[in-house]
């Protein structure tokens, strides 16, 4: 086994060829088929992206590990639709773009498409990521997940605390247990590196909340739900802005965008097309944690169709650890069944890596 393996790396690193690869060590074949838009924006050393992309996955198992199965059956179909808004300062992204106006072989070094990993820079990222299994015949097993993260070159405390809040306020932290020990970080210099990800995985069941509050009851009553949903005082302050000043009755005339689109939704059904209601999915909770209040949206969908945790990894300056890498307590609850979404169990069920399968590292602007 050691004389194959190490004649088929000779041959893979000096001739560049998979002739042993393919003899001794039969292949999951992975096909990542994309399609996407990013849109950016510069202004000096700011920068905001905004990126959607879909990716249709095909998964072929091989046939020598699989014998007694046909190709039909050795074939697994994925699908994610990603929409990704990120905005920072890139402080050496201005300073390359200044030096290249002048010489376009100075530069002071590469920058990286997110500001948060470049010198002296941080961003502020809000990913939706809604993926399912579209095998023929097969549960769809659709899940959306949501990622909020923040990083960059340094952060102090203060800074750290004030995300630390807002990450609390999102759940609730009067009404439940779900906090981030400060402890850990205070006392200390900043922390180097820093990244703090807050995920939450939306199971396919919110859809019956969306169905009895929104679309199975009356009109007055889904208005007074999204209202709730949306803030009286940001839907004044909206409807302020869209007239130009103060009206009588604006109100009850101005809609905002969000509450349009999901009082859309009533009278109709989800596609019964796994790719389209995936899409479907993906918009009504892209919309939801877009347009209207986060933490009423959560508080409302409720401990029972979602789950949620926080991480922060960095290098925390006077502390004996160094480096850190603090995962708080959870909120909601973890579904066996769905986990995290297909992509991460297929991931682990066989083996791949999530980058490959996400296919990661040919997308651009991640």
């Amino acid at each position: 086994e050691k004389h194959v393996v190490l004649k088929t790396l000779h041959q893979l690193f000096t001739s560049n060829s998979t002739s042993y690869l393919e003899q001794y060590y039969a292949p999951i074949k992975l096909q990542n088929d994309l399609e996407g838009r990013l849109n950016s924006l510069k202004v000096l050393w700011h920068k905001r992206d905004h990126m959607r992309y879909d990716n249709k996955v095909q998964v072929v198992l091989p046939e020598a590990e699989h014998p007694n199965l046909n190709l039909l059956e050795r074939t697994k179909h994925l699908y994610a639709t990603n929409t990704i808004y990120r905005h920072g300062n890139s402080y050496l992204g201005f300073l390359n773009s200044v030096f290249g106006y002048f010489n376009d072989y100075v530069q002071l070094g590469q920058d990286a498409s997110d500001p948060g990993q470049t010198l002296k820079g941080h961003s502020k990222s809000r990913y939706y990521i809604s993926e399912a299994d579209i095998t023929a015949h097969k549960s769809e097993m659709i899940t959306t997940k949501i990622d909020y993260i923040w990083q960059g070159w340094s952060a102090k405390f203060n800074k750290l605390n004030q995300i630390f809040n807002y990450i609390e306020y999102l759940f609730g932290a009067k009404n439940n247990d779900y906090h981030i020990n400060r402890e850990l970080f205070k006392n200390h210099g900043a922390l180097k590196g820093y990244k703090v990800q807050t995920t939450l995985i939306i199971y396919p069941k919110f859809y019956n909340i969306i169905k009895r509050d929104i679309i199975n009851t009356n009109y007055n009553q889904a208005m007074m739900k999204l209202k709730s949903l949306y803030g009286s005082k940001d839907w004044a302050q909206y409807c302020r802005k869209k007239s130009a000043g103060p009206r009588k009755g604006q109100t009850r005339k101005c809609t905002p965008l969000g509450v349009k689109t999901m009082l859309k939704l009533r009278g109709k059904q989800l596609s019964h097309n796994p790719i389209l209601k995936t899409k479907e999915i993906h918009h009504i909770i892209k919309t939801l944690f877009e347009s209207f209040d986060r933490a009423a949206v959560i508080n409302w969908l409720g401990k029972d169709v979602l789950f949620a945790s926080t991480r922060i990894t960095g290098f925390l300056e006077g502390s004996e650890k160094g480096y850190v890498d603090y995962i708080s307590n959870s909120y909601g609850k973890y579904d066996k069944y769905y986990g995290s979404g297909i992509f991460d169990h297929i991931s682990s069920l066989l083996g791949i890596g999530t980058y490959e399968l996400r296919a990661l590292n040919i997308t651009p602007g991640m």
